[in-house]
């Protein structure tokens, strides 16, 4: 036992900074599949308007200043809009050594300077000088504004329990991202400022944190939603098709449809009638009429690509942890045109955890 602990000990200690986050995962027996991916997230409470470029849907849940007693404290400056963007950057500046990295392997990590030095940026500057009054460029050091944190750059796994019957996630890595414009203003990349790691914590820390967090949103995962395909799979085999079958026809939780921005349950006859559909098929006959040439069988599951993911993300700046809980999944059906390209992907129906 104590040969069996000790090794176990050397192993953990030998792991990369990412697999020791998800070690207990992969030891789990009822974790059956697990994969990792990155994502960027739009984490915000203010609100995007032009929904052709949205990441994901975002719905506020709670919203606090902490603590409290800063509330006295008129000096305080706080951009609601952008209050994570404010708590994170805040979190970063005292952050310890070993949490900061410049890379999203976190294989490279920042001292205090270097963590100092990616929280500002260096900008030119042309005033006039007091005494000849001639212009003069200065260089000057200013720190990066909330509101400048658009997207926040997030690696996470995903993972199926199969004692559960349901997908679970962990953040592993979170970065805040940065837009880079040119003269005209246009955006020509999105660079993070630097990854910061989260702590791993046992699930009643977890649990700690979410009932004290002071912000907390509920996402809805669109344009930012992986391919199946494209996730790196870390653990075991699942198919995506045939889960979302199983479900159709035996649900292990419950099951509901997305509708006026709130969860509508659905019952065993409408969820077969929103996958099992008809079409019918026409042509123009020998009097030049259109008529009925057949009836074609439809089975939405075979269009499922992807899985939406709804999450409930809070965070917590004394542990410096944001996290999120998968509340909801939903199987997308990627509809294609003509010549197959895809067009849009289209939730067929939620599962409730």
């Amino acid at each position: 036992m104590r040969l069996t602990i000790a090794f176990l000990l050397a192993f953990t200690a030998i792991l990369s900074p990412l697999q020791a986050q998800y070690e207990d995962l992969l030891r789990q027996r009822h974790v059956t599949w697990m994969a990792e991916y990155t994502a960027d997230y739009e984490l915000n409470p203010v609100y995007n308007a032009n929904l052709d470029t949205e990441n994901n849907l975002l719905d506020l849940i709670r919203l606090q200043a902490l603590p409290e007693s800063e509330l006295l404290n008129q000096s305080v400056e706080r951009n609601f809009s952008f209050f994570l963007s404010q708590l994170l950057y805040n979190s970063i500046a005292p952050a310890q050594a070993g949490t900061c990295f410049a890379d999203a392997a976190l294989q490279h990590p920042l001292n205090e300077t270097a963590i100092r030095d990616r929280l500002s940026r260096i900008d030119t500057v042309t005033a006039a000088d007091p005494e000849t009054g001639l212009a003069r460029v200065m260089i000057v050091r200013n720190d990066y504004r909330p509101e400048e944190i658009v997207l926040f750059r997030v690696r996470q796994v995903l993972y199926y329990h199969k004692g559960r019957k349901a997908f679970g996630s962990r953040i592993l890595a979170v970065a805040p991202v940065l837009e880079q414009r040119d003269a005209e203003g246009n955006v020509t990349a999105l660079e993070p400022l630097l990854w910061l790691k989260m702590p791993t914590l046992s699930e009643k820390a977890r649990a700690a944190a979410w009932k004290t967090a002071g912000y907390a949103v509920q996402t809805f995962s669109k344009d930012n939603t992986p391919a199946w395909q494209d996730l790196r799979v870390l653990k075991g085999k699942l198919d995506l098709q045939a889960w979302a079958a199983t479900e159709v026809r035996n649900p292990t939780h419950p099951v509901a449809l997305y509708q006026d921005s709130h969860f509508v349950p659905a019952n065993q006859e409408t969820l077969q009638g929103l996958i099992f559909t008809q079409d019918t098929l026409t042509a123009v006959g020998d009097n030049g009429f259109v008529e009925i040439a057949g009836v074609e069988p439809r089975n939405a599951l075979l269009q499922v690509e992807k899985l939406r993911l709804v999450q409930n993300w809070y965070f917590d700046p004394r542990r410096r942890l944001l996290e999120c809980r998968l509340v909801a999944v939903s199987p997308l059906a990627t509809v294609r045109d003509a010549d197959g390209q895809p067009r849009y992907d289209k939730p067929l129906f939620y599962l409730r955890y």
